[in-house]
Parts: C-alpha cells; sequence; structure tokens
C-alpha cells in the first residue's frame, strides 16, 4: 500500500471555501462565532466593487481563513467541516482544509523537528511494523501510532533530521 508521508506541523488556521458571496464580512464572522468555539480571528477574503448605486462596496471572494486557539481546535473543527453532512449557516457545505504555511521558515527552527508523520496506514500497522520500515532511513528513536481516526497514523523519532 501507498504512504503519504509528511512534516507534523502545529497548526493553527483553517482555510474555508465554497462560501455564499453573498455574505458580509461581519455575517460570517458571526456565523463562525457561533458555530464553533476557540476562535480567535476571521478573516475572510474581499474584493472592491462598485455596486448599481456607484457606492464603494465589499464582496466576498467566497474563501475565508479561520484561526483557532491551537491545533486541537483547529483539527476538531475540520474533523466536524469534513462530515459530509455538516452544513454552515444551514446552507451550504464549505471546503475546510489547513491554511497552507508560509515558506519562508526559519532553517534553526526545521532543524529541531526530527519527527515524521506517516498517514494512510494499513488498519493492522504497528511500532514494530513502522520501525522496521523506516529504520533504513536513520536511527528510530521512538514510533507512536495513533488508532483515534478511521485509520492509523504513525509518528516517527528520528535521532536527527537527516
Amino acid at each position: 500500500k501507498r504512504l503519504a508521508v509528511d512534516l507534523s506541523l502545529d497548526q493553527d488556521t483553517l482555510f474555508f471555501g465554497n462560501l455564499c458571496k453573498e455574505w458580509s464580512a461581519e455575517e460570517f464572522e458571526e456565523l463562525i462565532h457561533k458555530t464553533f468555539k476557540d476562535v480567535i480571528s476571521v478573516d475572510l477574503a474581499t474584493a472592491s466593487n462598485l455596486d448599481s448605486s456607484t457606492s464603494k462596496r465589499r464582496l466576498n471572494r467566497g474563501f475565508a481563513f479561520v484561526r483557532f486557539s491551537s491545533h486541537g481546535a483547529a483539527a476538531r473543527v475540520l474533523r466536524i467541516g469534513s462530515r459530509t453532512d455538516f452544513m454552515l449557516g444551514g446552507i451550504l457545505h464549505p471546503a475546510i482544509n489547513w491554511a497552507e504555511r508560509e515558506s519562508n521558515v526559519d532553517a534553526d527552527e526545521m532543524a529541531k523537528i526530527k519527527t515524521a508523520f506517516v498517514g494512510n496506514l494499513p488498519a493492522n500497522a504497528n511500532e514494530e511494523y513502522l520501525k522496521k520500515l523506516f529504520g533504513h532511513f536513520g536511527e528510530v528513536i521512538r514510533v507512536a501510532v495513533s488508532r483515534k481516526g478511521q485509520y492509523p497514523v504513525g509518528f516517527i523519532h528520528f535521532g536527527s533530521r537527516s
């Protein structure tokens, strides 16, 4: 089975797409605060357009970034929002995913990261299986497997970043 391997990030911001373009920034922010706990900030993308009365009006572009108080709070919202029956404001199912991180990460901070996240594991995957699978990449200090979701995921802690 093909495995997906990516860096584990302690992220707290989610991307919301497929939003109703009729919502004002204030309406969307109120809706988000009513629907979810632990919201720190809401940034609805808007574009300045002229309406029929020639006064300036801010129209949203159908997407937003919502920052939460912690990675755990954002992960809970992602799980809720990913359910097929979830409807925001009772009218639409938004596209919700982790917001893209900025690419200018401090090299010294990156050098400290020695843990790999492994998703899409087979149901019977265990710590020994992952040690054997990833041992040839370097010294494996510790392996943890979580079975909280539908499929198990793993965290491989290496002795060095390389």
